[in-house]
């Protein structure tokens, strides 16, 4: 299973120069070649599309490649050909369960192929050459709803299962949903972390909110945040402000 990539009507291809890196060169030229080896990139002689490259450290301060489509691919793709799930509807199906897992799919992001025209798209322009991803990539706005509408495929037709939060009802109920997912993600070569997943939990702390056999009940945190968020002076701040207000209110009304 391919991901793909929708471009608006009319959108025409656009082609930016790389970006220049005069102190880290060979940094860069370093993990472009690792990133080939690994199969994640793809050395290519011509593109119609091309996006430059930026660079972040990582926690472990090694360099992490990034790439800047806000300046060309973002300008043109559909981002709402597919929609993301509802918080509320979230919490609302996991209400009344008493066993869960969360599971960590950060990495599954980038291990989603690309089909060719989306490697096209996608395409990087750097002092080393063109490359061209083969896999997802972070920072392409239509990233998430291309990886849920993917995942909601893989996982079509198993119960208890919402994004990346499995449930039951009972000990049984739990596992046998907990089985089903895991077989399926197999199937489809979808790994996740296990250091970072949850499993057997009586209680999660997702989204924000402290979710068990009794219910749901927001984070101290989130609260925190709430009562503390600056005075709003922007119609955009106050659409930011009233968020998390309405949350609250189809979670718990």
């Amino acid at each position: 299973m391919k991901a793909q990539l929708k471009l608006k009507e009319g959108a025409t291809p656009t082609f930016h120069k790389a970006y220049t890196m005069p102190y880290k060169k060979e940094e860069v030229e370093k993990e472009l070649l690792s990133m080939e080896k690994s199969g994640i990139l793809q050395k290519v002689q011509h593109s119609e599309w091309a996006s430059p490259i930026v660079l972040a450290q990582r926690n472990d301060k090694k360099l992490r490649i990034c790439v800047d489509y806000k300046v060309t691919l973002n300008k043109v793709l559909n981002t709402d050909h597919y929609p993301l799930p509802l918080s509320e509807d979230i919490f609302t199906e996991l209400t009344g369960s008493s066993v869960f897992s969360v599971l960590d799919l950060t990495g599954a992001y980038q291990q989603l192929l690309l089909d060719d025209k989306a490697r096209e798209y996608m395409t990087i322009n750097t002092h080393h050459g063109l490359f061209q991803p083969t896999r997802l990539q972070f920072g392409v706005s239509s990233g998430p709803s291309v990886f849920q509408c993917v995942m909601d495929q893989i996982l079509s037709g198993l119960n208890n299962v919402n994004d990346v939060v499995i449930k039951g009802y009972s000990l049984y109920d739990y596992y046998e949903s907990l089985v089903k997912v895991l077989e399926r993600l197999k199937s489809y070569n979808v790994k996740v972390n296990l250091e970072k997943c949850q499993f057997f939990c009586e209680e999660i702390r997702f989204l924000g909110h402290v979710i068990n056999k009794e219910g749901i009940q927001p984070l101290p945190d989130t609260v925190e945040a709430i009562t503390k968020a600056p005075t709003p002076t922007s119609v955009k701040q106050l659409q930011a402000y009233l968020g998390p207000f309405k949350l609250l209110w189809q979670v718990y009304t």
